[in-house]
């Protein structure tokens, strides 16, 4: 009884100490900030919406059909571009705040053709934080440039599709301002249509060493509304690709991985190796030549094998003067849809607690395939399988032989005594009729 009593007295004293201390000190609470589902932050009807902003109205003051790489469309869609984000609430970075056009970067390519990339960061809370990159190219091929024929197309899937899938993303972030453990920059790549020319720049001139070593990862969109859309990291499995391909299927966002099986291009892209894939095609592939962990998300139909139909079953319009607005919405009508998808799958994806520790840890976990790009291993392997084909061959041809072996037809030659007249039609045997040099014949012989 005595030890229950001092049991009550202690709990009572405790009690009253916690009663005293709140009155004293106010309770601290966590209040989770309210976000929006990424449905509601990337419609189909907002993603059209933000495709024909960019592509423009058509009239002279606001038309950016053209966007001919090194050309006046170009730079106009380059300033609208940055006009956009300066008034979604980007600010300059540092060393540009008095510069004419803080967000944009030009380079000048042979010393005679201009461009210019445009770039925008939502910066990160942390000092000296990683980075990734969202990329798109804004240019097309829509009027002659040089030795390359334009095709009078606007480039709406190609790639004005890409640069409206960044804008959403950009304004979401503003809007929703989530803290980030790393800043996220976007980048729109001018003369890409004629050789991958402005990411070139940027990756070479435009960043320093220091800001080379913070990217994390570099996602690159383009020709996004077609049948299908792939997701490209790599020639073998990466962590940061599983990451993005584990949201698409919880999200239900319809994004695949591009298949093992697509014909390989006999070009290069990536440096020291020999051929390249669908989801090397894209101003990524720069920075994958410098080893850093890419994402390839485009559009297309793999199914077929048969690149004259790689945006989809309705046709190709890529490159052609079909890709317009109206060419988007008469063969691909879903292509509002498949944009909000690709959104929410990358704004999705970045907003997660563990997404940079797995892009950061994922260079050192993906299989190191360099060594089999050399020369020596290429043409030991090819000598190899030619080997390999041939016993397989031999093997075959002695199955067959032995399981059904070939029987010599014999046929009997037989003497037509009167003539091709008594010859049977039914009888395999050949006869053949005796005639002598103008000597009848006996036929008692």
């Amino acid at each position: 009884m005595k030890k229950m009593r001092r049991y009550s007295i202690l709990l009572a004293i405790i009690a009253m100490m916690a009663l005293v201390s709140a009155s004293f000190f106010p309770t601290v609470r966590t209040v989770a900030a309210a976000t929006a589902s990424s449905a509601e932050l990337f419609t189909e009807a907002d993603m059209r919406q933000a495709l024909a902003e960019f592509i423009g109205d058509g009239t002279a003051e606001n038309s950016r059909a053209d966007r001919t790489s090194f050309r006046d469309g170009e730079r106009a869609a380059a300033a609208w571009l940055e006009s956009k984000l300066l008034s979604l609430g980007y600010k300059p970075e540092s060393g540009y705040e008095d510069a004419e056009n803080p967000l944009l970067r030009p380079f000048t390519y042979l010393e005679e053709y201009k461009s210019q990339n445009v770039t925008a960061v939502y910066p990160s809370a942390e000092e000296n934080a990683p980075q990734i990159l969202l990329t798109a190219n804004y240019d097309n091929n829509y009027g002659d440039i040089g030795n390359l024929s334009g095709v009078g197309g606007a480039g709406a899937l190609q790639n004005g599709t890409g640069v409206a899938v960044l804008l959403a993303i950009a304004e979401a972030l503003i809007n929703q301002s989530p803290e980030l453990p790393f800043s996220v920059r976007f980048v729109f790549f001018g003369a890409s249509e004629v050789g991958l020319i402005g990411s070139g720049f940027f990756l070479s001139d435009q960043l320093s060493a220091a800001e080379r070593e913070k990217i994390a990862l570099v996602v690159g969109v383009r020709r996004i509304g077609v049948d299908y859309s792939y997701l490209y990291t790599d020639e073998v499995d990466t962590a940061h690709g599983d990451m993005f391909l584990e949201t698409s299927q919880s999200g239900g966002y319809g994004v695949v991985a591009q298949p093992r099986s697509v014909p390989y291009i006999p070009a290069e892209y990536k440096e020291g190796l020999p051929y390249a894939t669908w989801g090397m095609l894209g101003d990524q592939v720069r920075f994958m030549s410098r080893d850093m962990n890419i994402v390839s998300i485009y559009g297309g139909n793999l199914e077929t094998m048969n690149v004259a139909d790689i945006d989809g079953k309705a046709g190709t319009i890529t490159y052609t003067s079909n890709d317009t607005l109206e060419g988007l919405q008469k063969y691909y009508p879903d292509y509002g849809k498949k944009m909000a998808e690709v959104a929410g799958l990358i704004y999705d994806t970045i907003n997660k607690d563990d997404f940079i520790q797995v892009c950061l840890n994922s260079a050192q976990s993906r299989y190191d395939y360099t060594w089999l790009t050399k020369p020596a291993v290429v043409t030991g392997i090819t000598i190899g399988i030619l080997i390999v084909c041939g016993i397989v061959l031999v093997v075959l041809v002695r199955y067959f032989q032995k399981k059904y072996p070939l029987k010599p037809l014999v046929r009997k030659l037989k003497i037509a005594v009167f003539g091709m007249e008594y010859e049977r039609p039914d009888e395999e045997n050949i006869f053949v009729d005796v005639k002598t040099n103008g000597v009848p014949p006996n036929p008692f012989e």
